[in-house]
């Protein structure tokens, strides 16, 4: 793919990016009491906020790895600093060695690179810190890191859910899958945290 073409997808799947993390933010923060226009996990949803947050990772993890990738392969196109060998956000014609074109392009660097990486640490620290598993009905709390728990999940002979809340009298859950749960969702936020590191730092053909 040629530059200008690129471009065009870097900036779309980054204003998506930030749009969906921005979103489970809001919610993970405040639920439905602070909100912005078109949120996707507005409605059923806000009431279980870790859920919310494993849900960001699972989708964002993919799309920032697929963002970034798309950030190196311009890189090794350019020549020059970051601000030179960045996408320029909606393709426009800036001179990037201007104080106010280099803003910009710090601007969506941080916007579509860093801060989506920091939402995810942020959901990743939200579920290690409020998740409390338990034991479906039953309210029987378990740790989160049982194999044995696991093996009973994957048989159906027990379901364990996060984000437990009455609703007409009745226990409604996010199913949670103990061990292979938090460890997939370390890994998804490790890796966007790598991948994101070698875009920032790696050497532009010079």
């Amino acid at each position: 793919m040629d530059e200008n073409t690129l471009t065009k997808i870097w900036t779309t799947i980054g204003l998506a990016l930030l749009y969906i993390t921005l979103n489970a933010w809001v919610i993970t923060q405040a639920g439905d009491l602070l909100n912005i226009p078109v949120n996707i996990f507005s409605g059923k949803l806000s009431s279980h906020r870790v859920a919310t947050g494993v849900f960001t990772i699972l989708i964002c993890a993919p799309i920032s790895w697929y963002l970034t990738y798309i950030a190196i392969i311009f890189k090794k196109m350019k020549k020059g600093k970051i601000v030179d060998t960045t996408p320029i956000a909606f393709n426009l014609k800036i001179d990037t060695q201007k104080r106010e074109s280099k803003i910009y392009q710090y601007f969506f660097i941080i916007s579509f690179h860093i801060l989506p990486v920091l939402g995810q640490i942020h959901f990743l620290l939200k579920f290690f810190t409020h998740a409390v598993p338990k034991k479906w009905e039953a309210s029987e709390k378990i740790s989160m890191w049982s194999i044995k728990k696991l093996w009973l999940t994957l048989n159906r002979v027990e379901m364990y859910g996060i984000d437990c809340i009455q609703v007409d009298n009745k226990t409604n859950c996010i199913a949670f899958f103990p061990f292979i749960e938090p460890l997939l969702v370390i890994l998804l936020v490790l890796v966007t945290i790598c991948f994101t590191i070698k875009f920032l730092f790696m050497k532009a053909n010079n």
